[in-house]
């Protein structure tokens, strides 16, 4: 499967050099590691890609985007093997202080 899409920000803002991240099926979802970048507008594609994966992206200064589980993704959506996303980016976080 093949999958392309965009990393934007909450006003739909373009977001380069976002990681994308790809992961294997629950329970395994806490292997998964950085598949690829967004480019300069925020795209970015993969290929080859496990029609059971999960993916996701972060960048600093943003949190993550939600999960999206690719077998979810209806069939309609997947037309000729490819998926179209975009994931959102959640605003910044807090800081977190304290001793050890």
């Amino acid at each position: 499967m093949s999958v392309h899409g965009r990393v934007v920000d909450g006003r739909g803002r373009a977001i380069g050099g976002a990681e994308v991240w790809l992961s294997a099926p629950f329970p395994a979802w806490a292997g998964g590691a950085t598949a690829t970048r967004s480019d300069g507008e925020g795209r970015f594609h993969l290929e080859h890609v496990p029609p059971t994966s999960s993916i996701a992206a972060h960048a600093p200064s943003f949190g993550p985007s939600a999960l999206t589980d690719l077998d979810r993704i209806s069939a309609a959506e997947k037309a000729d093997g490819e998926v179209d996303i975009v994931l959102e980016l959640l605003p910044g976080g807090g800081a977190l202080e304290g001793v050890v």
